[in-house]
């Protein structure tokens, strides 16, 4: 027997009523869990999303880093340097 079994028994509940209680306690676990399901996806849409923008700021300053090599490398080929 489960300890909220024995706590419910010591309630004087009849058996319909501890069913109802395992019922109602059953429900409200799976509420918490849906809620703790919910907040994760939405954490985790947070975090992929901060990381493709920091991604992309990455991205963007490869690019223009190249592009800085390019006209260095092309300034030298002609003398500008």
């Amino acid at each position: 027997m489960t300890n909220y079994a024995l706590a419910y028994q010591a309630e004087n509940l009849s058996p319909e009523e501890l069913q109802q209680r395992r019922t109602d306690l059953l429900n409200e676990q799976q509420l918490e869990m849906a809620d703790l399901e919910r907040k994760l996806a939405a954490e985790q849409k947070k975090i992929e999303k901060g990381a493709l923008a920091d991604w992309e700021v990455d991205y963007a300053q490869a690019k223009l880093d190249l592009k800085q090599r390019h006209y260095k490398v092309c300034a030298h080929a002609m003398n500008w340097e």
